[in-house]
């Protein structure tokens, strides 16, 4: 890891951080570090928890940042009272997944997070109905998608991409999930997920009743979107410090963990608690009993990968690797599955579509395309290596 990135971990440690290596860095590691924390959605969290350690100009730059995204935010609730409407008129059920839900089991201000989209939630016949009625609002497809959910959908605009993650300005993607986990693209069941919908609950946003997940369940969705992105190379540092603060928060509760453990089934636990370790490992928060029991039940495999390449998606931020490449294959247990995820993910295939390149999406897809092809390629005569390492290891 480079010195941004470590001091960007080192401040955001649970219970208390440290800000020592934010006040050493030099002019140009700021500007590395604040490109991480942009990107990864951390920056506001780090001011927010690092009052006094930034110089002027960048506090500077910080507040602005504050003041834009409380902009942006007030837009995004604009945005989903609009369509939060537009659903009910049409009797159409549907969950609020992740961003302001999360504020305060994951983190204490949802101000603290630049919420990006909005995530929703229906059953497989509704969503479709629910996506004619956002067409109906004005919005359009902005790329396609490989499934748990429909399209992203954003308002129709001439919006133009200057690198400022905080423009009040930027279009609100909406995704309608029509399930959580696709098990077939990831060849690794996760059972129980369909239960979360009878234990969901009523929360009020703006004197709103939304319906929300069961708290344990919300803990659970959050896992497996970490752990998702993690094996696909794209970790997300926010959403892991988010449950780290959820874990440090938690972990004495052994009534919540009993609820836990009751309501979800083992493989679901399992996976869970490899996402909940990780997130654990890199900001110092607690596991609780129950985890650490799901934790010890993993193949002996996964131990080894933890030991060997926990930190690695962190730190393919800053220097390319595909160690969880290893991590998926042996969170799978047969072969012919293990197989088709090494082709997919060492020759990736997937190019742009005619729909997306008329999108208003389209040159963000294909900027982030390019970047992904970019580490594919750095990343294969490695992970080819690694490929016999890992056979002879099972």
């Amino acid at each position: 890891m480079n010195r941004p990135l470590r001091a960007i971990l080192d401040a955001l440690r649970l219970p208390q951080g440290d800000p020592t290596k934010l006040r050493s860095l030099t002019e140009p590691e700021w500007s590395e570090l604040l490109r991480l924390t942009d990107s990864a959605h951390l920056t506001l969290t780090l001011a927010a928890l690092c009052p006094g350690a930034f110089p002027p100009a960048i506090q500077s730059r910080l507040d602005q940042n504050a003041r834009n995204n409380a902009r942006k935010f007030a837009r995004l609730k604009s945005e989903f009272h609009e369509i939060a409407s537009a659903l009910t008129a049409r009797g159409l059920d549907f969950t609020v997944l992740k961003g302001f839900t999360h504020s305060p089991d994951f983190t204490p201000d949802p101000l603290w997070r630049a919420q990006s989209d909005l995530d929703l939630w229906l059953q497989p016949g509704p969503v479709h109905a629910a996506y004619e009625a956002l067409r109906a609002l004005g919005y359009v497809p902005a790329s396609d998608t490989e499934g748990r959910h429909l399209p992203p959908l954003v308002r129709s605009t001439d919006f133009t991409w200057r690198g400022d993650f905080f423009d009040p300005a930027i279009p609100i993607p909406i995704d309608l999930h029509y399930r959580l986990w696709d098990d077939d693209l990831e060849r690794i069941p996760a059972p129980g997920l369909d239960d979360f919908w009878p234990r969901r609950q009523t929360r009020h946003i703006d004197e709103r009743p939304i319906q929300v997940l069961h708290p344990a369940d919300a803990l659970a969705f959050a896992a497996l979107h970490h752990l998702l992105h993690v094996l696909r190379g794209d970790a997300r540092l926010q959403r892991a410090w988010e449950i780290a603060a959820f874990l440090h928060r938690r972990a004495p509760d052994a009534a919540f963990w009993n609820t836990w453990r009751d309501l979800h089934p083992p493989q679901l636990r399992r996976l869970e608690a490899a996402a909940l370790n990780l997130s654990a490992t890199w900001f110092n928060s607690p596991l609780p009993a129950a985890v650490q029991d799901e934790l010890d039940r993993l193949p002996p495999r996964v131990h080894h990968w933890f030991a060997r390449h926990a930190w690695a998606p962190i730190e393919n931020l800053v220097t390319p690797n595909k160690h969880e490449l290893w991590l998926h294959l042996s969170l799978i247990e047969d072969r012919p599955s293990q197989a088709a995820i090494f082709r997919r993910r060492v020759f990736p295939t997937k190019t742009l579509t005619a729909p997306e390149a008329s999108s208003a999406g389209a040159l963000s897809t294909l900027r982030h395309r390019a970047a992904r092809l970019l580490h594919h390629a750095r990343t294969l005569p490695a992970t080819l290596l690694e490929a016999t390492a890992f056979l002879f290891h099972r």
